[in-house]
């Protein structure tokens, strides 16, 4: 059997050994690029490397024919702690009840919640937003990362409508949407919330509304991917609102024309 071994082209043999290996690949039905049972495949090629090493050792085989073959990494999930669905629509029953007419507050951490949610964002995008990056006329809104880069997502005509409101009544005079309430230090009012203290906000925030879990940055960016992929949102929709590159990032934080195939679109 060895010397029959011996005589098959190296690179047919390699071949055949891949393939044997993949033969257990279980792939994602709606995109074949996610691998579902990576551990099983980096046993299996384990395996058979482990039978060509014994080869090697015992009868002097020549070489592994899959020295070069990379088994697939295991995925690792992220340790950010998104909201239940229940969670999630328990905080916003309570933002709504606690909104009072002319009171900015109130007000502004309503819309910055349900904003946070709706395009998936990271803290940092959702206090960065802008007057100036609401296109009423073409229907566009635009949160800015690091570098001056943006993603831009379509407004339905209830946000539209809520965002014109929502500027008319609170922010004449000022560029920024969502603000801090006072300024003790320079009373100067026209800034950013910082990040740490729209965090701060959303912490205090789901607390009064009898949740518990940890918050951070990307708790809302977290929930809408895993909220998104249970409801059955094709994957494609919803890297077109994370604007992650790789597939496998849904993965990562899922615990259970572009901008029309948003899967913003799908929430209020």
């Amino acid at each position: 059997m060895l010397i029959e071994l011996k005589n098959i082209p190296f690179h047919y043999l390699s071949t055949i050994s891949i393939q044997f290996v993949k033969e257990f690949e279980k792939r994602d039905s709606k995109d074949k690029r996610i691998l579902l049972n990576p551990r099983t495949i980096q046993r299996k090629a384990y395996s058979v490397q482990g039978f060509y090493n014994f080869l090697i050792h015992e009868y002097d085989y020549p070489k592994n024919p899959l020295f070069y073959f990379k088994a697939p990494k295991t995925p690792k999930k992220s340790d950010t702690q998104d909201f239940k669905l229940i969670e999630i629509e328990t905080l916003f029953g309570m933002l709504k009840e606690d909104k009072i007419d002319g009171d900015y507050l109130s007000n502004r951490n309503d819309l910055m919640t349900r904003i946070a949610y709706k395009f998936a964002l990271r803290v940092s995008e959702l206090v960065a937003l802008q007057i100036n990056h609401l296109d009423f006329h073409n229907n566009v809104i635009r949160f800015y990362n690091k570098g001056a880069t943006h993603k831009e997502f379509l407004m339905s005509e209830k946000l539209k409508s809520e965002l014109k409101q929502y500027i008319d009544m609170y922010c004449n005079g000022y560029d920024f949407l969502f603000r801090p309430g006072r300024n003790r230090t320079t009373s100067i009012l026209n800034k950013p919330l910082s990040r740490f203290k729209a965090l701060d906000i959303f912490k205090k925030l789901a607390l009064k509304a009898g949740i518990t879990s940890k918050i951070t940055s990307h708790s809302f960016r977290a929930s809408h991917i895993t909220h998104a992929r249970s409801r059955g949102i094709d994957d494609k929709h919803i890297l077109n609102t994370t604007k992650h590159h790789d597939v496998n990032m849904l993965y990562y934080y899922d615990k259970n024309s572009d901008l029309e195939n948003s899967s913003s679109n799908h929430f209020e």
